[in-house]
């Protein structure tokens, strides 16, 4: 069906009319931006029983510190392990054991864990106070 007459006059002028009003553009993309986000949206509802699968936890790092700018630290079975930001290199700076030899060494009893600590400057840790 043509429009013909008044109607396709009338039809020209409020098309143009609704684009030139900013406040209803600004309302047309917005709606149009969230409709499209809503495309992408998860589609599956977590359960009860997905709240409990341990599978589904993140990963955690215990005792996670920056040591300098471009280095952090984290416990990882029973050892100070450090990375580097950029390049994501780990290395272990020492483990339960060095620790315990050392303490052997002192004549007190051995660590069962690593105690929690925290980095004072790049170099030096402490722990509860007294420096590692």
């Amino acid at each position: 069906m043509q429009c013909t007459g008044p109607e396709k006059n009338n039809l020209r002028n409020i098309i143009p009319s609704i684009f030139m009003n900013k406040k209803t553009t600004s309302t047309l993309l917005a709606l149009l931006l969230i409709a499209v986000t809503q495309l992408f949206a998860q589609q599956k509802l977590l359960s009860i029983d997905d709240l409990m699968n341990r599978k589904l936890y993140p990963a955690s790092l215990t005792n996670l510190q920056w040591r300098s700018n471009n280095l952090f630290t984290w416990n990882a079975n029973n050892r100070i392990v450090q990375s580097t930001v950029k390049t994501g290199a780990t290395d272990t700076i020492f483990s339960l054991d060095d620790l315990n030899l050392v303490i052997e060494k002192s004549q007190f009893k051995k660590l069962k864990s690593l105690p929690a600590f925290k980095w004072d400057d790049e170099n030096c840790s402490s722990e509860n106070g007294s420096y590692a």
